[in-house]
């Protein structure tokens, strides 16, 4: 998952989600003429669909349309892939715990 900026429209920013955010970040560029857009966050999930739905949600109130553009300043967007982020990862590690053990058993 990545949160995209563009300094034309600053309080807005892109949630999305891509198998190769590399690649995505310069299909937007090509859009862009003087090649501005930045990641300014990005986190890894197994389930990036979920994730993404995840922080869609948390951020509903701040969603422009039905797009992937949300009204809200990048650097709080961050925060909240961070904080879900943070709670995948430690939700991952407990499951795995569980199963080893189980497995002692």
């Amino acid at each position: 998952m990545y949160i995209l900026t563009n300094p034309a429209w600053p309080s807005h920013c892109k949630i999305g989600k891509a198998l190769d955010m590399k690649d995505r970040i310069k299909v937007y560029q090509t859009g862009s003429p003087y090649r501005d857009y930045r990641v300014i966050c990005h986190a890894f999930f197994r389930d990036r669909k979920a994730a993404e739905a995840e922080l869609h949600e948390r951020l509903r109130g701040h969603r422009v349309g039905n797009t992937e553009w949300f009204f809200v300043h990048p650097h709080d967007a961050a925060a909240e892939l961070r904080r879900i982020s943070r709670r995948w990862r430690s939700n991952e590690r407990t499951r795995k715990r569980r199963v080893v053990k189980a497995a002692a058993r």
